[in-house]
């Protein structure tokens, strides 16, 4: 299997499973992938940008427009706690970077719990809200979806976009130096985990594919598809992204740190009602 037939397959599934949450800032659900996206996804692309673009390439009459901003008024006023939650995590993970060279998981362990919980019931919200997006559109609109998806996910891979790492190192002004120290402290802080595996990926591309076939066909059932699985996942990789942090902070400088706090803080809400 090649890279670009796995790519693609990340691709499709992320339009199936959290396209619509990519109309609205929905927390956890916002997660994109590699080692910085989890927390705060818009630095590198991830999939609420990805499917956000997409749809202005599909052609859409005025009507459904206004029924897919109705849609995004919908999920946003359904996932108001859930943001909420997740934008006093994110607060309490850029102060605690800001401050030194390690996490106070003290503070920061509770708050990922209660976003975790939170994420999880919004689950139907999320399966609830793909199938109106099915509805909404038409079978040609849907393949324009994936296929608008399709090409702007290898523009991003083409453009080095694959490269998380890479991409955070040129945000925080890391040397290469530190670039290669934190990929050699990610490896080892992962020695011994099972890893993926050659028949792991062929079958997340296989189910990938499954999803993208059923949106675009006139019968599709989120529920039954399981797509709200995907909000199972995403709550996890939050706390894999911290463990991430943990490896990295000791090797930024002050200033890095400070930056990476202000990347941090750049996703939240611009509305989070107080508490």
């Amino acid at each position: 299997m090649n890279r670009r037939s796995i790519v693609w397959g990340l691709a499709v599934g992320a339009v199936v499973a959290v396209g619509v949450v990519g109309m609205h800032h929905a927390a956890l659900a916002d997660a994109g992938e590699g080692e910085a996206a989890a927390l705060q996804p818009d630095a590198w692309m991830g999939p609420r940008a990805w499917v956000s673009s997409a749809l202005e390439k599909v052609d859409l009459r005025d009507d459904q427009r206004a029924q897919l901003e109705l849609l995004r008024t919908d999920v946003t006023a359904q996932t108001v706690a859930l943001r909420a939650a997740r934008d006093r995590l994110v607060d309490a993970v850029a102060t605690s970077v800001e401050a030194g060279g390690a996490l106070d998981h003290t503070t920061i362990d509770p708050l990922l719990a209660a976003t975790q919980a939170a994420a999880l019931t919004h689950r139907p919200v999320l399966e609830s809200a793909a199938n109106r997006l099915h509805s909404i559109l038409d079978s040609r609109q849907r393949e324009q979806l994936i296929s608008a998806l399709h090409a702007q996910v290898f523009s991003h891979l083409h453009h080095g976009g694959s490269d998380h790492l890479a991409a955070m190192g040129a945000r925080l002004g890391l040397s290469d130096g530190q670039v290669a120290t934190l990929r050699a402290r990610l490896v080892a802080a992962h020695e011994g985990e099972p890893g993926g595996g050659a028949e792991n990926m062929r079958a997340h591309l296989a189910r990938a594919r499954a999803l993208a076939a059923a949106f675009e066909s006139e019968s599709f059932d989120a529920g039954a598809l399981g797509v709200g699985d995907h909000v199972t996942a995403m709550a996890a990789k939050a706390g894999k992204m911290l463990a991430h942090l943990d490896v990295a902070l000791p090797v930024l400088t002050p200033a890095q740190r400070a930056e990476l706090g202000r990347v941090l803080r750049a996703g939240t809400s611009p509305a989070t009602p107080p508490t």
